[in-house]
């Protein structure tokens, strides 16, 4: 929710020239620059590793579940405080290295760009409030501040990355290790949550990881492959907190049974109130 509160009022958009990399606001009360608006679209972008974070989070407590399960004692309050210091602890590094490392000279950068950005867009992007990171064609401060901006952010995406997949090898091994001791109840509750959670890893890896992946190496080597690629990071990025909640309803039968009562109820209330003014009507007639 908080995501898609964030996406209405900063919609970002993505655009990659040569050997650069810019993201901007494409409307809104914060599409002006400003330094408060390019750190607040660096938090727009930092929910990309703050889902990983969450998933962290989600894969510890099922891994905890079913080999510490005495821990869980401790979860509320001190694991739950934990999470979410620890989901806002990926947001605000993320956030303060875009934030920071993008604004030095950002007008010398933009000019990079500024041509071709008015070409397709029809609008200078001096006036947007835009993050721009730049490989090559640039001076040695520039291209530094973007090797070691894109590099930190690269190290905390594939190490977040490989964070899960441990723990999914560990979850799954435990799963292996227990079959024998678990009821068939059990055995397939755990493995439809198991199912969910990878799902759940998929779907940002999709949505955020892999648009960003291409949009931020793509302009290293200098490929132009057009602007499909960056119109379809920033659909699919928006996309994210809807597609997100879907997968997992879709693999949980019991999320599956909720929702389907609910829509049952909403139809057959509606089709009731739409009879009742007919039913109403011929009675009236009737009397006459």
């Amino acid at each position: 929710m908080s995501c898609s509160l964030c996406d209405l009022f900063v919609p970002v958009g993505i655009y990659n020239y040569r050997y650069a990399f810019t993201i901007f606001v494409t409307d809104g009360y914060f599409e002006t620059p400003s330094e408060f608006g390019r750190y607040l679209l660096s938090f727009r972008c930092s929910f990309i590793t703050g889902t990983y974070a969450i998933l962290h989070s989600h894969f510890v407590y099922r891994y905890m579940e079913l080999a510490h399960d005495y821990y869980l004692n401790y979860f509320l309050p001190y694991g739950l405080v934990f999470s979410v210091l620890y989901c806002l602890l990926h947001m605000a590094f993320w956030t303060l290295v875009a934030g920071y490392l993008s604004g030095t000279n950002i007008n010398q950068r933009l000019r990079y760009v500024q041509d071709s950005f008015m070409k397709y867009y029809g609008q200078d992007p001096m006036e947007l409030n835009i993050v721009i990171a730049q490989y090559w064609d640039a001076s040695p401060d520039f291209i530094r501040d973007t090797w070691i901006g894109i590099g930190l952010l690269s190290i905390v995406s594939f190490a977040s990355l490989l964070i899960i997949v441990l723990f999914g090898f560990l979850i799954i091994s435990e799963l292996r290790n227990q079959i024998l001791f678990l009821s068939a109840n059990t055995r397939r509750q755990q493995t439809q949550l198991t199912i969910a959670l990878v799902i759940q890893t998929i779907t940002p890896t999709v949505a955020c990881f892999l648009p960003c992946f291409f949009s931020w190496y793509q302009p290293m080597f200098g490929i132009n492959v057009g602007q499909w690629l960056q119109n379809t990071s920033s659909i699919v990025m928006s996309m994210f907190p809807v597609i997100d909640p879907l997968s997992t309803i879709f693999v949980l039968p019991t999320l599956r049974r909720q929702v389907k009562n609910v829509l049952f109820r909403t139809a057959k209330s509606k089709t009731n109130s739409a009879t009742t003014p007919s039913r109403v009507t011929r009675t009236n007639a009737t009397c006459f």
